[in-house]
C-alpha cells in the first residue's frame, strides 16, 4: 500500500521541483534568448508533472505495477515525463516552432533534469520526518 507523504516531505519535494524547474527555465532563457517567467514555468511544470504523476499512479501503479520495484516505477514513468515536458515546453517555449533536433534535446534534457531532481529528493528523504511513497 502506498504511503502518504509527510507534510515536510511533500513541501520539500514541491520546493525542490519548483526551484529546479525555475533554474531550468533560467538556463533555457539564456540559451534561447527568451524572457519567460522562470517562476511561472517552475510552478506550471511542477503542476503539470503532479497531474501526470497522479495519472501515472492511477493508470499503472494501482494495477499490475503495485508490486514494481522503485527502479521499475521510475523507468515506467518515462513516457509520462516526456508528455509533461512536451506540454510545458510547448506552452512556455513554443516547442513545436523549434527545430526538431533542438526540441528533442530540450525534451531529453527536461526528463533527465526531472530524474536528477528526484535523486536530490531521495537524498533529502534520508532526513528525519521525511516519509514519502518512493524516493
Amino acid at each position: 500500500m502506498p504511503m502518504i507523504p509527510s507534510f515536510l516531505a511533500a513541501a520539500s519535494y514541491g520546493a525542490i521541483k519548483v526551484c529546479g524547474y525555475a533554474g531550468f527555465a533560467r538556463a533555457l532563457n539564456v540559451q534561447l534568448d527568451r524572457k519567460v517567467n522562470i517562476w511561472g514555468f517552475g510552478f506550471a511544470k511542477t503542476a503539470i508533472g503532479f497531474a501526470v504523476g497522479v495519472a501515472y499512479f492511477l493508470l499503472v501503479l494501482t494495477g499490475k505495477g503495485e508490486h514494481w520495484s522503485e527502479a521499475q516505477v521510475y523507468a515506467g514513468v518515462l513516457p509520462f515525463r516526456l508528455l509533461a515536458w512536451a506540454v510545458a515546453l510547448t506552452i512556455f517555449y513554443r516547442l513545436r516552432q523549434q527545430p526538431r533536433a533542438l526540441a528533442f534535446m530540450l525534451l531529453v534534457a527536461g526528463v533527465v533534469w526531472s530524474y536528477l531532481l528526484d535523486g536530490l529528493m531521495a537524498l533529502v528523504n534520508k532526513l528525519p520526518g521525511m516519509t514519502t511513497a518512493f524516493c
